[in-house]
């Protein structure tokens, strides 16, 4: 999964959505759901003029996490709500297997 960390850049650099939109001249919408993580594809356009106001690199705007890890989170969650006795051996097992898989 492909994670974008804009809301964390603007937190550092104490800058608003709205601010980046004027600076950039990327519409507000378009901010919004990337701040929020809600788009589905981002243009690289956008991404170079964001990279350049924010002084940064794509790497620190857009992340990757293994869908495994994902999954070990799910689970996890998961137990916490349900609080299972067999649903909590099933997430030990399924967790061992994760964290033991070959990377």
């Amino acid at each position: 999964m492909i994670n974008i960390l804009l809301s964390n850049r603007l937190g550092e650099r104490r800058m608003t959505q709205k601010d980046l939109a004027d600076m950039t001249g990327i519409r507000p919408t378009t901010i919004l759901n990337l701040f929020n993580e809600t788009t589905r594809f981002i243009s690289l356009e956008h991404l170079d003029i964001i990279c350049e106001i924010l002084e940064c690199d794509v790497c620190d705007i857009l992340t990757r996490r293994k869908h495994q890890v994902e999954q070990a989170e799910k689970l996890a969650r998961r137990l916490i709500a349900t609080k299972d006795e067999g649903f909590m051996k099933l997430m030990e097992s399924t967790a061992g297997k994760i964290l033991n898989a070959p990377r």
